[in-house]
């Protein structure tokens, strides 16, 4: 499977400016042939939210207008691709939710509400009740978003479920040590990491940047990776694991 993983800085706030750049980094990737296409988490609005108050006018359900416009780009250019982005879902109950909807020409083929919420989501977003696995061009996906990476009970979930492909979409704040190489636990279980990062800094958060693809059972070995800085597409080869090698 050909895969897109999309290093990509939002404005904070300001959605239709957003959705245009996401769009905009979709058709590149598109046009490159891929798959599936990964965007960071709360692509739509960058991070972080301060409040509830401050989450509900960017909010959308996950057939919004970011996907409705994701699909009709895609059934535009003709493509069987499926695009992963997060932003803050409002559900039906009015609860707000840290996702990340997959969408296809077809429309919303999935939705995961984050588990394991990092202290900048809890005075705005519910916890996702379930963990997920989709299965994506012959490929069975598991879905995570930032803090769900340095949970012990996602990397248990990734022992029991052994998927072939971890879709990761992050807003990773920086520490001393490489995010790659702290993503790696993920890979452990047999399964390739596609790791969608922010950069910059927002509201004196700092972002590392360093998107990646990484080979199952890495160290922090990369397949490609972007840099700490700066907008990228990485493309990248997933094998079929029904095919020979």
């Amino acid at each position: 499977m050909n895969l897109a993983v999309v290093q990509l800085r939002t404005p904070l706030l300001n959605v239709s400016r957003a959705r245009a750049m996401m769009l905009a980094a979709v058709k590149q990737a598109v046009e490159a042939r891929a798959e599936l296409v990964l965007l960071p988490e709360l692509c739509t609005t960058g991070y972080p939210l301060n409040s509830r108050e401050e989450a509900l006018p960017v909010a959308e359900p996950a057939y919004g207008e970011t996907a409705k416009q994701v699909q009709a780009l895609l059934a535009r250019m003709g493509s069987d691709a499926l695009v992963a982005y997060g932003y803050p879902e409002i559900a039906r109950n009015g609860h707000l939710y840290n996702s990340m909807a997959l969408v296809s020409a077809q429309g919303v083929e999935q939705n995961y509400r984050k588990v394991a919420l990092y202290k900048a989501d809890k005075p705005w977003a519910t916890k996702g009740s379930r963990r997920m696995l989709w299965s994506v061009k012959g490929l069975l996906v598991a879905p995570g978003i930032c803090a769900d990476g340095s949970d012990p009970d996602y990397w248990k979930f990734l022992a029991r479920a052994q998927p072939d492909l971890v879709l990761f979409s992050s807003c990773w704040v920086t520490d001393p040590v490489d995010p790659p190489e702290k993503w790696a636990v993920m890979t452990y279980f047999g399964a390739y990491l596609a790791a969608a990062d922010r950069w910059g800094e927002d509201r004196g958060v700092p972002y590392p940047g360093r998107s990646c693809v990484m080979p199952p059972e890495s160290t922090g070995e990369t397949l490609v990776a972007a840099g700490e800085t700066g907008d990228a597409i990485l493309l990248c080869v997933v094998p079929d694991p029904s095919l020979p090698e």
